[in-house]
């Protein structure tokens, strides 16, 4: 039983590693379709359906920062058994990077119907 004990006082340590390794690797996928749209924005060529599909991963990417802070407070509320972790970052990283999210799939939509549109006037010159 001592070996469960164990598992369960390192817990803490654990789960916060996985929250910043996946919320780490989320914003670097995240600056990275960044930097796409914004060499094709700078070359002068932004309406481009890659600029779309990188805005919509950079939606996604959002939205499992925002997952994973969701899981990371119920466990916290589950482990710690009262409401402190609700007046912590991970409370706000919720709804932040849910609406990030939203806003990436608006801007990815609008991207893409340009990009549609654009296609289809430089095919009528």
């Amino acid at each position: 039983m001592g070996g469960f004990r164990s598992l369960l006082e390192h817990a803490p340590v654990g789960v916060l590693s996985l929250f910043f390794w996946v919320c780490g690797t989320c914003t670097a996928l995240i600056l990275w379709q960044a930097r796409s749209v914004l060499d094709t924005i700078l070359a002068g060529n932004p309406f481009q359906l890659k600029n779309a599909r990188a805005l919509n991963r950079a939606a996604v990417c959002c939205w499992i920062i925002s997952g994973v802070a969701l899981l990371r407070l119920l466990w916290w509320l589950w482990h710690d058994h009262s409401a402190a972790p609700f007046f912590t970052y991970d409370a706000l990283f919720i709804p932040a990077f849910l609406m990030a999210g939203l806003l990436f799939q608006v801007m990815s939509a609008l991207f893409h119907q340009a990009a549609e549109l654009k296609e289809d006037q430089d095919l009528t010159i």
